[in-house]
């Protein structure tokens, strides 16, 4: 990407960073850097002993004027005397001896409690404005963290190293203890180094001729800011940061490269996927059938480097097999219903059973004989006037039903000829085909969302974080093609469309495709195209979940987890063997 003009004096460092993150960081690095300020002069800077002249200057005394501007207050008295008053006449400069030892720039980042969260972004602008300040003098650049001094210096801005800055977070706040060690292995800094310290609001200091820049977030509502104190001598300079968009702010806290990986876990074969996958209703849990009746609850996390807990199975009561589950607040619940009875069951967020509530089946909702098993329905929670309420669906006739007001096995009805429905944002949207138009409507608000005569029936929505209403619509039209968001989009030959996503930086929609391998799971959209890496087997099951994050399982029952905005995985459960 060819960098603004106005970032070009940082491209040697931007040029590190993907186009968007540049897009994103680079006005603050320039806003940083007026702060700052150059690096001081070479020549006449110094306090050395003169040692002769080493070039020109337009300041001096009248006995180093050249010869030339004397000829010239000869011949031309009125020009020589406009030069002077505007700094235009050529003065000799005298250079002056220079400390033994190279010059050099070094910079340390504190890692404490304080400066986690939004204060690391402007840290990482204060590292591309200091860096890029030392290459253009010429001078060595080196960075690295006050509490870690045993590890030394960095001597090398790169991705590597950036990143390693990024993973030194939430360490103890520095004490003197570190600023001591520092001074031993830094020694005596010549007095035309550039040291600085950043991020350290509570005094202490490496060298008395350090200069500091304190970062301090600004807890105010509003756009996220921090303030920024620029101390170099007895003189300070502040300004107040305005952070980049949310999605670009914690992309460069977590993975600006996007390189990381979740690691594989394995685990024993009764934590395998052994139906369709649902997500709970924040979206922090994946639950699916597991072996021997139990459902198996797998969690989401929001990044790579995030260690999630453990799986939970959860083991219902004895009965018909479980026909929805679901997760809210700290508990998880499933359903069960026979010809006669509805069974609802709750357990702890360990997994454990707390309590069973029964009661008759009077209209013998969800009835299934026990050799036609259907697909896992979610259970679902939603927070409305005043109270937690619960919603499931039943799949064979398209009816809503909702639990009983304190969360026990009576069912109501509540609406017919629903052929779909998802959680957005914390509200319930239905997919209704009435008179074979397919319809999007929110739970307890009357209207359709868009209708489409074209279509034929299928209908999906995403969570929108961009429009007014909370959900994103799509309609499948009558040779394959979606409407998404009032954009056509056509499938690949042979994918399978599984769900649709927003884009966040754009706010279009986009399909999710399963490929025709079966192998892959993408997000393609009019400007966008985010593959998920691949599975270790034929994908079985998808689902895409309220924050653009996709879950697949395989024919073998393994499990991954990934980001349909980056591509990155964040979590990946392999089957073991049972010991």
């Amino acid at each position: 990407m060819e960098l603004p003009v106005a970032l070009k004096p940082w491209r040697g460092v931007l040029d590190l960073f993907p186009d968007e993150i540049v897009l994103g960081m680079g006005p603050l690095v320039q806003r940083v850097a007026t702060v700052l300020g150059p690096l001081a002069e070479t020549g006449e800077a110094w306090d050395g002993e003169p040692d002769g002249f080493d070039g020109l200057t337009r300041r001096g005394l009248a006995e180093r004027l050249l010869v030339s501007q004397w000829l010239l207050a000869d011949e031309l008295p009125e020009e020589f005397l406009r030069r002077a008053a505007q700094q235009e006449l050529h003065y000799l400069r005298l250079a002056r001896r220079r400390p033994s030892g190279r010059r050099r720039s070094v910079a340390l980042f504190d890692a404490g409690p304080g400066q986690m969260g939004a204060p690391r972004v402007a840290q990482l602008a204060v590292l591309v404005a200091l860096a890029a300040r030392a290459r253009a003098a010429g001078i060595p650049f080196a960075f690295g963290v006050l509490q870690e001094a045993a590890e030394g210096l960095v001597h090398d801005v790169n991705e590597s190293s950036i990143r390693a800055l990024l993973r030194a977070r939430g360490r103890p706040p520095a004490t003197e203890r570190d600023h001591e060690a520092w001074r031993a292995a830094l020694g005596v800094p010549a007095a035309a180094d550039d040291l600085w310290l950043v991020g350290d609001p509570l005094g202490g200091g490496v060298h008395r001729s350090a200069s500091r820049v304190v970062v301090e977030d600004v807890l105010e509502p509003g756009s996220p800011c921090v303030d920024v104190h620029v101390w170099r001598g007895a003189r300070v300079r502040s300004l107040r940061l305005e952070l980049p968009a949310g999605d670009v702010t914690a992309r460069l806290l977590r993975d600006p490269f996007l390189v990381e990986q979740a690691p594989v876990r394995t685990g024993q074969a009764a934590l395998a996927i052994r139906s369709n996958l649902v997500f709970s209703s924040s979206g922090h849990w994946v639950l699916a059938r597991g072996a021997d009746r139990t459902v198996v609850a797998h969690p989401v996390p929001n990044s790579p480097r995030q260690v999630p807990a453990r799986p939970r199975v959860l083991t219902p009561p004895p009965g018909p097999p479980v026909v929805a589950a679901g997760h809210h607040g700290r508990q998880f619940r499933t359903l069960q219903v026979s010809d006669t009875e509805v069974t609802v069951a709750t357990y702890s967020r360990r997994g454990e059973l707390l309590d069973v509530s029964k009661a008759p089946n009077v209209a013998q909702a969800f009835y299934v004989p026990p050799d036609e098993l259907t697909d896992l329905e979610p259970l679902y929670a939603t927070r409305m006037e005043g109270r937690v309420r619960w919603w499931v669906r039943d799949a064979f006739d398209g009816t809503l039903y909702e639990l009983a007001r304190d969360g026990t096995a009576w069912l109501r009805v509540h609406e017919r000829q629903v052929n779909a429905w998802f959680l957005c944002r914390g509200a319930v949207v239905l997919g209704l085909a009435l008179a074979s138009r397919p319809t999007l409507r929110q739970l307890g608000v009357d209207g359709a969302d868009e209708l489409d005569t074209g279509g034929t029936g299928r209908v999906l929505a995403a969570t929108s974080q961009r429009h007014a209403k909370p959900w994103l619509g799509a309609f499948e039209r009558v040779g394959g093609a979606w409407r998404v968001g009032g954009v056509l989009l056509s499938p690949f030959s042979g994918a399978q469309v599984v769900g649709v996503c927003e884009v966040p930086s754009t706010g279009e929609g986009a399909l999710v495709q399963l490929d025709p391998s079966a192998r892959r799971v993408d997000l393609t959209g009019r400007n966008a195209h985010v593959q998920l890496p691949a599975a270790p087997g034929p994908v079985a099951s998808v689902a895409v979940g309220p924050d653009a994050v996709a879950a697949y399982a395989t024919e073998r029952g393994d499990l991954l987890i990934g980001s349909l905005v980056t591509g990155q995985q964040f979590y990946r459960f392999d089957v073991g063997e049972d010991p």
